[in-house]
């Protein structure tokens, strides 16, 4: 059979695209983290968020994503450079065009090269998957040298002769499978299909040389971006229309307008709105609406893997923020990985959260374990600048994979402006009483939501739970124990099979996370955000809701 063979081996891999959850990355001399001090960081499906004080480095952790893809990009399919580099060569990069001297990316104390680790987590520990993968960039010339290594730590070398690639995987004429490059290749495909937004948000709606390209790192500006949005608003896809329409929508939502346009204008040196029933340009506009017009627009145009964002937060009240973020996050396949000096936002809403920080001899970075009081969060969320807008309540959610869902289920109420959304984290217990009590004397109107964990109609509810439901009651906090077992119970079918794919079933009432197939938490908000009010109203959930 020539020109054609298969690992039989291993056909379970083959055509079965990998998406990892979890890629663990190590940095080593890259800007501000030197030889013996990495960052050591882990890029998961959600939110992430850098944590630190101006010039900490959380800022060049974002842009090494952006700086590091001209190595990336050949790492993730092109099995000739594999080829190339298990024979001991290098891969020649060039900067991106933001680098006027290839020494910026290094670390200024020493001479050393950067050096980066990638691995995945939860492959099976078998000799021929590679689940990791060695970069060392020379300092010099720009070459790369890259190792592969498999679960068990053995490294991959190549077949002496009668070599073949099939689906990303390496193996010999015979069908002895050499290894399996696919899960590392999705990986390299995943950190080279970022979307980098620096914190300067440069939004001139005219460039440099009119009709010039004009790009700031990723951001699409100018006449090229108007003319991107002209093409899909005025053109002949439908597809391109209608998503125009959904951001116009998502925009005029947020910033609570009753009318919005959003046009090129005839000589497309700018954008011109029609807010209210008045006129704008988008540069007589503020900081805030332009950010959410350039910056989502470029998402929803590039849809990426992951969005890196610097200070989301810039030019944006609070209660904007994590709007903000949940619209960008609803661009990404992936996840959005932020840098912000507002730890109370990264708090409310990311997964992974690290606080980064200098020593004398570089950068540091180490994940924030720690749950703050609830009253501490409150004030680091900015409640006080909330309440001229409107926001009279707190609502208590189980973690920060429920804000982000509440946060959705309250706008099919049109809820979402009265209320700021607090994660419990750890204090679902007996010991409760004094933080819900500091609570309640900031913020009278006060509500939870925890989940029940019933695993049938007639269970009782946990001692500690029951507890907490005593303790919200005697400080008038309206506390909903949710009838079902949690939150992702109430997710509809419909909603799932949307977001998530028609393999995808809602769960019945009191099942569990085990034994299904199962989306991952972090995806709750997505479905919440695509549901009718209609399929949850009748629910406990849903009276609630209504009710508060």
């Amino acid at each position: 059979m020539r020109g054609s063979w298969r690992c039989e081996a291993m056909t379970f891999f083959v055509g079965a695209p990998f998406n990892p959850m979890e890629i663990n990355l190590s940095i080593e001399n890259y800007r501000c983290f030197p030889t013996g001090s990495p960052a050591s960081l882990r890029l998961t499906k959600g939110f992430s968020a850098f944590v630190g004080i101006n010039n900490s480095g959380k800022s060049s952790l974002l842009k090494f994503f952006y700086e590091m893809r001209p190595a990336f990009m050949p790492l993730a399919t092109n099995t000739n450079v594999i080829d190339q580099v298990l024979e001991g060569g290098k891969l020649q990069t060039q900067p991106v065009p933001e680098i006027q001297d290839r020494d910026e990316m290094f670390f200024n104390g020493n001479r050393d090269d950067i050096r980066i680790e990638i691995s995945l987590a939860d492959l099976p520990k078998t000799p021929a998957i590679v689940a990791r993968a060695l970069v060392h960039l020379e300092r010099t010339e720009g070459a790369c040298g890259v190792k592969f290594f498999a679960a068990d730590n053995s490294e991959i070398t190549k077949p002496s002769s009668g070599m073949r690639w099939d689906d990303g995987i390496m193996g010999t004429h015979f069908g002895k499978v050499v290894a399996n490059f696919q899960f590392i290749f999705s990986a390299f495909r995943m950190l080279a299909d970022t979307y980098y937004v620096p914190a300067f948000r440069h939004i001139s709606p005219l460039t440099p040389t009119e009709g010039a390209a004009y790009n700031y790192y990723d951001i699409n500006v100018g006449r090229p971006f108007i003319d991107m949005w002209h093409g899909l608003q005025a053109g002949t896809s439908k597809q391109g229309r209608e998503q125009i329409y959904r951001l116009i929508s998502e925009i005029k939502n947020n910033f609570g307008f009753k009318e919005l346009q959003i046009t090129a204008a005839m000589n497309r040196n700018s954008l011109q709105l029609i807010i209210d029933e008045r006129t704008f340009s988008l540069q007589e506009l503020g900081a805030g609406i332009a950010q959410f017009i350039v910056v989502l627009g470029n998402a929803a145009f590039r849809k990426p893997s992951f969005i890196l964002i610097d200070e989301p937060e810039i030019s944006l009240h609070p209660s904007l923020q994590l709007k903000f973020l949940m619209k960008l996050a609803g661009y990404a396949s992936e996840g959005v990985v932020f840098a912000t000096h507002n730890i109370g936002l990264a708090r409310s809403v990311a997964e992974e959260i690290y606080s980064v920080s200098t020593s004398a001899k570089g950068s540091e970075i180490k994940r924030i374990d720690e749950t703050p009081r609830l009253a501490e969060l409150l004030g680091e969320l900015n409640y006080e600048g909330y309440r001229p807008l409107g926001f009279e309540k707190v609502l208590l959610v189980e973690g920060r994979t429920s804000v982000k869902v509440f946060v959705e289920l309250l706008r099919t109420f049109n809820k979402d402006h009265e209320f700021l959304v607090v994660p419990l984290g750890d204090l679902i217990n007996r010991y409760s009483y004094d933080e819900l009590q500091e609570v309640t004397r900031i913020c009278p109107h006060t509500f939870a939501v925890i989940d029940s964990e019933r695993r049938n109609a007639d269970d009782p509810i946990e001692a500690g739970r029951g507890t907490f439901l005593q303790n919200c009651q005697s400080l008038n906090i309206d506390c909903l124990v949710l009838e079902y077992r949690a939150i992702e119970n109430y997710l509809a079918d419909r909603a799932i099979k949307i977001v998530q794919g028609a393999s995808y079933r809602a769960l019945t009432p009191f099942e569990g996370r085990q034994g299904v197939n199962l989306w991952p938490k972090t995806e709750n908000w997505k479905i919440a955000r695509a549901m009718q009010r209609a399929e949850i109203e009748t629910t406990d959930l849903g009276q609630f809701l209504a009710r508060i």
